[in-house]
């Protein structure tokens, strides 16, 4: 009696559906994460925000001065007299997105058997490259860490790595990325098998 060859691998999951289930994630990820920075700003992060919608209404008047006269004047005075006190406000933000994106996006994984609404919408999934199993909880966080570090993180460097990780998929057979690469956890598509 012949046995039973081994399951072929899982897909990798294309470029363009593992960007479509990101976007899908983040969009009302951010959302959220704007409306429980504004709920759970102190007084500094409030006045920074204060600060800093005052001078983009500013910023916006000056563009549209230049729109009218060609006079670009009152716009560079503008762009140098941004308020300081915006940082803080753009520090607290980027915690409370930081922490939602991790939190939501990991346990959504963790708890959806490898996936998250986005990745549901387009049928793509996360597994553990070692056991084709979901990945665990710590995988899923880490995941979601990275990803949300490249989003939220101020940083040049982390932007240039932000960028090369996006576009990472796309140069390997596997279409893993940096944060697919550090968890040992790649994306598959759900819909067909190699």
């Amino acid at each position: 009696m012949a046995e039973n060859p081994p399951p072929l691998p899982a897909r990798p999951a294309g470029f363009w559906w593992r960007s479509l289930a990101f976007l899908a994630d983040a969009v009302p990820l951010g959302v959220l994460a704007q409306v429980l920075a504004d709920r759970t700003a102190g007084a500094d992060a409030l006045a920074g925000k204060a600060a800093f919608d005052t001078w983009l209404h500013q910023l916006g008047e000056a563009y549209l001065k230049i729109a009218q006269t060609g006079k670009s004047d009152a716009f560079a005075a503008v762009l140098a007299a941004a308020p300081e006190s915006m940082g803080d406000w753009f520090a607290h933000t980027g915690v409370v997105a930081m922490l939602t994106f991790t939190l939501v996006l990991g346990l959504q994984e963790v708890f959806l058997g490898g996936r998250t609404l986005g990745k549901m919408m387009v049928n793509l999934h996360v597994i553990d490259v070692r056991t084709g199993e979901p990945p665990t909880l710590a995988g899923c966080l880490l995941r979601s860490a990275w990803k949300a570090m490249f989003l939220w993180f101020p940083s040049p460097v982390i932007s240039l790595l932000a960028l090369v990780n996006f576009h990472l998929p796309l140069f390997r057979r596997d279409n893993r990325a940096f944060h697919d690469l550090a968890t040992f956890t790649q994306v598959v598509d759900g819909r067909t098998s190699r």
